[in-house]
């Protein structure tokens, strides 16, 4: 600081003043550099240097990716995303420049790019015999380099191309071995593939089975003589799987233990068709707030707990803590609390039909209720709906979307008739017993008078109706999977040996 002529002068005086403060050079990538990765790829880089003036990039071989042209270096704060087109060592720097005499500094990072081994597909993941079968290839493309492609097909037509993305017929089924000699220009590879393929595709239907605590699945031919093979998916000992639905390939279910009311364990499970990618979507229950039935509405599942309503989550979410969820419809929220529906009041199964939820109770409260995925209100505030089939306790139940016939499980008896499966219009018209049973004779009593468990799985496939049976005593050899005409004719035991709760049917032929 000066004094000149009266005036304050605090720059330029003499060679006292302050350093320039101190500069660093440092930044942060969006990869790890000790980690190899594929080529080609991507890095952003966020500039965490101080104190300079101006910053220079420089990326080693690689560029600025949405600059057409595809500059090298880079004057500023950060860049833009960088490409790494080709497998190599890149380093990446940045030099902070400041002020006259000082002296530059820059910092340095290396990163590994590998080539990624190539990789065949095809299109549709079931092939059948004589239907067309397109194959595709993933690789690393040089730009300056063209690849070539040799393929052979297995008792396919045509036998070979030269094509990137054949397609190809298969004259016969079985096993056929698909074989690729790809040239990428630097390299040569040979990929070989299995196509199993098929002279019929089938629906499948998969169920739950506790007295091996697994998922089980297996085509629908029409005969119960097709192979059956686990899922993958192993349930808790004493628990209780009890609703399975399909949705877009991937097979959704409920689990929870079996005390029913004092529950420790809740949860919601996923895999995709072929008993792969086996996901949690929601866990944590207890109590009564664990997950009984469930239905699918678009992006949403909507279930059930034991007794006090209903709620809604992301079929895509994973590890969803219940006892966190807000319920999407509690009992005294609804018209139907006290006209039909008290606390405590068993929940029984969900269906998606005619854009509304179809719910059901088991107990007090018995029949079958609709209510808006909007959540209508009335002029009380209450959430609307109708009400059907009001005298028949229902625990379980689907619908028939071409007919609109309800079938379900009927848990307790109502006059004259038996606790049972059943099928009638929704208005409870033509109602007819598909098979009657009676609790600790000839149906496993589970849960007792107030709430039998019976059945908890039914589905549908063209003309038959099929549900989870457990025998007294969960006898496994005259325990199965049973079925019968949807005129509730032609009762049989389809698939004997196991004790299923959920079971549900994906209908696409795979």
């Amino acid at each position: 600081m000066c004094l000149l002529s009266g005036v304050l002068i605090t720059t330029g005086c003499n060679d006292d003043d302050e350093a320039a403060p101190e500069m660093t050079a440092h930044f942060k990538a969006s990869a790890t550099a000790t980690e190899a990765m594929e080529a080609p790829g991507n890095i952003l880089f966020r500039n965490a240097s101080k104190n300079g003036l101006s910053y220079h990039w420089d990326f080693s071989g690689a560029y600025i990716k949405n600059d057409p042209a595809r500059p090298n270096t880079f004057t500023g704060i950060s860049p833009d995303t960088v490409h790494f087109p080709v497998p190599g060592t890149y380093t990446v720097s940045v030099t902070v420049r400041g002020s006259s005499g000082q002296e530059d500094v820059t910092y340095s990072q290396t990163f590994e790019f590998i080539k990624k081994d190539p990789t065949v597909s095809y299109l549709p993941e079931s092939v059948l015999m004589d239907t067309s079968v397109h194959f595709t290839v993933d690789f690393l493309r040089f730009e300056d380099k063209t690849p070539s492609f040799e393929w052979s097909f297995e008792d396919g037509e045509p036998a070979t191309s030269t094509e990137e993305s054949p397609v190809v017929k298969f004259k016969a089924a079985g096993d056929k071995l698909v074989t690729l000699k790809l040239n990428d220009g630097e390299e040569e590879f040979t990929i070989n593939t299995t196509v199993p393929v098929q002279t019929i595709l089938f629906p499948t239907l998969y169920f739950t089975d506790m007295a091996t605590q697994q998922i089980f699945m297996t085509r629908l031919t029409g005969e119960p003589d097709e192979e059956v093979k686990p899922t993958g998916a192993v349930l808790a000992d004493n628990s209780l799987p009890m609703n399975m639905l399909v949705d877009n390939g991937r097979i959704y279910y409920t689990n929870t233990d079996n005390t029913l009311g004092t529950a420790t364990f809740g949860e919601i499970r996923s895999f995709k068709w072929d008993g792969t990618d086996h996901k949690t979507i929601a866990t944590n229950g207890s109590g009564h707030i664990v997950p009984f039935s469930m239905t699918i509405d678009g992006a949403d599942i909507y279930f059930t707990d034991r007794r006090e309503g209903i709620f809604k989550i992301n079929k895509t979410a994973e590890n969803q803590d219940i006892s966190g969820l807000t319920k999407w419809l509690h009992h005294n929220q609804s018209e139907y609390y006290g006209n039909g529906i008290g606390w405590g009041h068993q929940n029984g199964g969900l269906a998606f039909y005619q854009s509304k939820v179809w719910w059901t109770k088991c107990s007090n409260g018995k029949g079958l209720y609709t209510i808006q995925p909007s959540l209508p209100t009335n002029v009380d505030g209450n959430v609307t709906g109708e009400k059907m089939l009001e005298d028949y306790p229902m625990r379980s139940l689907t619908i028939d979307e071409s007919t609109g016939k309800v079938y379900f499980f009927m848990n307790k008896p109502v006059g004259e008739m038996s606790i049972g499966i059943y099928v009638s219009n929704a208005d409870g018209s033509e109602l007819t017993e598909i098979e009657a049973y009676e609790p600790g004779v000839d149906l496993d009593p589970t849960g007792g008078e107030a709430q039998y468990i019976g059945v908890t799985g039914i589905t549908l496939l063209e003309d038959h109706v099929y549900w989870g049976y457990r025998d007294n005593g969960n006898a496994v050899a005259t325990s199965g999977v049973k079925r019968a005409k949807l005129d509730g004719t032609e009762v049989e035991m389809f698939l004997a040996g196991y004790l299923p709760y959920g079971i549900v049917i994906d209908k696409t032929p795979r």
